[in-house]
């Protein structure tokens, strides 16, 4: 009578294991970018624009105040020039002038002529171009997941509106960056996302980028350990190099 044989074989387990601990956690980084990019993807699909009709209200008031307060409606500097309907107010030389109406010396005169003439000029940039020149940054938060994008070296697929927004203000003043940092690649590989832009107080938007991001890549978190469990796969079941 022949005899029933049962073995158990480890050698299989031992090769995976030691393929296992021979890999660098850096091996795994296409799928982590790879979740990285379409979380921040998500992340900024799902951020809200700036209110529009807020935005137009505002820069029709800025809008008047360009046209109308020559040099600036932010300090009133000697000379200046205020228009207010038929009314065009001078201040030179520390006094208020009527320039439409009174007689004004050849210097006052002179002055008010170059206001004037710059008020002018300020006009030829209609209304609609102005606001819509302007309207532009309601994507700027939107575009922030875009910088952080770019500073980890990842191309991201967004709309053009997002990508072209841009802020007017001076560069001391412009809305901080959005960061990406890459910590470790051997035992432990990490990305970190930073977005104090979204973090900020402001009238236009009533949320934070932080669970807009954490939502994003709960919405991928699946499809990223998939793809994490079939790379592991690939890794014990790859064959030694020379054999």
């Amino acid at each position: 009578m022949s005899k029933a044989k049962v073995a158990f074989d480890t050698s299989g387990f031992k090769k995976k294991i030691a393929k296992y601990l021979s890999m660098k956690a850096d091996d795994l980084r296409p799928e982590l970018f790879e979740f990285v990019r379409k979380s921040l993807q998500t992340a900024s699909r799902n951020t809200p624009v700036r209110d529009y009709s807020l935005i137009r209200q505002n820069q029709l008031r800025e809008y008047k105040k360009r046209v109308n307060c020559i040099p600036s409606s932010h300090e009133l500097v000697d000379p200046s020039l205020r228009i207010d309907g038929r009314k065009h107010w001078l201040f030179y030389r520390g006094k208020w002038f009527n320039a439409k109406d009174w007689k004004l010396s050849d210097d006052a005169f002179a002055a008010y002529s170059i206001l004037l003439g710059e008020h002018e000029r300020r006009k030829q940039t209609v209304q609609a171009a102005f606001i819509k020149e302007r309207a532009q940054a309601r994507f700027l938060y939107r575009r922030s997941w875009l910088d952080a994008a770019d500073d980890l070296g990842i191309t991201m697929n967004v709309a053009q509106s997002t990508r072209n927004s841009h802020s007017r203000r001076k560069p001391q003043v412009a809305p901080p960056k959005a960061r990406g940092h890459i910590r470790g690649g051997g035992k432990v590989l990490s990305v970190q996302i930073t977005n104090p832009f979204l973090e900020q107080p402001s009238r236009y938007k009533n949320f934070t980028g932080k669970p807009i991001l954490a939502a994003a890549m709960a919405a991928h978190n699946d499809q990223y350990k998939r793809n994490m469990r079939k790379r592991l796969k690939r890794i014990a079941f790859a064959k030694s190099k020379g054999k």
